[in-house]
């Protein structure tokens, strides 16, 4: 069995006065993420969540690349790419190119999420997510398969 590390990356503005400021949490998440292998854990997972509504991670690749620099061994995953707002040719060479930067250790996970707030701020229908999500997993695949 192999065991990982996930964060939410969570900072809702119902916590009030108690919410950190982005740059200390997401120096929080790194030292968390960065303890995560030194204590033997196989792989750190990370969200993607826009506009501060559930946290302050918008681009798990880049904030994955910045860890991959400075790990040698964990696996680096996002807890989940939402698939219907992002375009899969972007999603798919980011990967490609973050699997690359870590010596093999890019994983990929990819969803539709739930929160239709993310949705309208992309202009992406909520009610289509299904649809868009399964073509966009489709073009991965085939980005993947062919050179």
């Amino acid at each position: 069995m192999k065991l990982g590390y996930f964060t939410l990356t969570d900072n809702p503005p119902m916590y009030g006065t108690g919410r950190k400021n982005p740059s200390r949490l997401l120096g929080e998440v790194m030292a968390q993420c960065l303890h995560a292998e030194d204590i033997g854990l196989n792989s750190v997972w990370v969200p993607e969540h826009h506009f501060g509504l559930f946290g302050v991670l918008p681009s798990a690749p880049v904030f994955l690349a910045n860890l991959a620099a400075r790990t040698k061994r964990v696996k680096l995953g996002p807890a989940t790419v939402l698939l219907p707002v992002q375009h899969p040719l972007r999603v798919a060479e980011e990967f490609a190119l973050l699997d690359l930067l870590s010596d093999g250790r890019a994983q990929l996970s990819v969803g539709r999420g739930y929160d239709a707030r993310e949705y309208d701020a992309f202009g992406v229908d909520f009610a289509q997510s299904h649809e868009i999500f399964f073509e966009g997993l489709d073009i991965i695949k085939e980005a993947w398969s062919n050179d």
